[in-house]
C-alpha cells in the first residue's frame, strides 16, 4: 500500500534532516537516540542513509503517537524509548535480520512503559500491546518479558516496521506479526501471551 505521512513531518520534504529534524509535534528524531552502547552519531551519516532513519522513525512517531494520545486509553502512562537507533562497534558482526541490525536502521525500537509515578508498569504493558496490535501499524510486535535484572519480572515492547528505501517512495506493506518472549525466548508467535513469574 501507499502510506500517506503528514506532509508537515514528512521527512522526505525536510529542510534539513538532522537530530532536531521534527516526525510529530514534540517528536524529534533526538527522542531515538537514547542507547546504552556507542553514540548514534545521526548528523554525520550520508545522506541516504538519514532518510531512511528518518523514514523508519516517523512510523515508530505515529506508533508512538496511537499511546500518548491525550484522553486515550493509556493517557496516564508514559511510553519512552529504552532502546533505540545503534551504532555498531568497528569489527562488530551484528547478525543480519536480528532486532540489534534493526536498530540500526531505526527499523526496530525497543519500549517500555511507565505508570504515573515513574515505576515500569509491567502488567499494563501487556494490555497495551494488546489494544496496539489493532490500533497501530507495524511489521512485528514483540513483547518481551526477562527477568536478567533480579527475580523481578521485567516487560518490554519491540516494535519492527517495515523495510524503507531512502527515496520518496512510501510503499509499505504492513504484515501485523505477533510473537511473546520470555529472556529472548520465543513462546508464541501470532498472539500475544502475558507471562507472570
Amino acid at each position: 500500500m501507499i502510506y500517506l505521512p503528514d506532509p508537515q513531518y514528512n521527512p522526505v520534504h525536510a529542510k534539513e534532516l538532522n537530530t532536531h529534524t521534527l516526525l510529530q509535534k514534540g517528536t524529534t528524531i533526538s527522542k531515538f537516540i537514547k542507547n546504552t552502547g556507542k553514540f548514534y552519531d545521526y548528523n554525520n551519516k550520508s545522506y541516504n542513509v538519514r532518510l531512511q532513519v528518518a523514514k523508519h522513525l516517523y512510523l515508530h512517531s505515529e506508533f508512538m503517537k496511537v499511546v500518548n494520545k491525550p484522553g486515550g486509553m493509556f493517557d496516564k502512562f508514559r511510553l519512552v524509548v529504552s532502546e533505540g537507533l545503534y551504532e555498531k562497534e568497528s569489527g562488530e558482526n551484528v547478525t543480519s535480520n536480528s532486532i540489534t541490525s534493526y536498530r540500526t536502521t531505526g527499523k526496530a525500537i525497543i519500549y517500555e512503559l511507565y505508570d504515573q509515578y515513574g515505576n515500569l508498569a509491567v502488567e499494563s504493558t501487556f494490555d497495551l500491546v494488546n489494544y496496539l496490535r489493532i490500533a497501530s501499524r507495524y511489521e512485528k510486535l514483540i513483547l518481551s518479558y526477562d527477568t536478567f535484572t533480579g527475580n523481578s519480572l521485567h516487560a518490554s515492547i519491540i516494535a519492527i516496521m517495515p523495510t524503507l528505501s531512502a527515496n520518496s517512495s512510501w510503499n509499505v506493506t504492513f504484515k501485523y506479526d505477533l510473537e511473546t518472549q520470555y529472556n529472548n525466548i520465543k513462546q508464541s508467535s501470532n498472539e500475544i501471551v502475558e507471562i507472570r513469574v
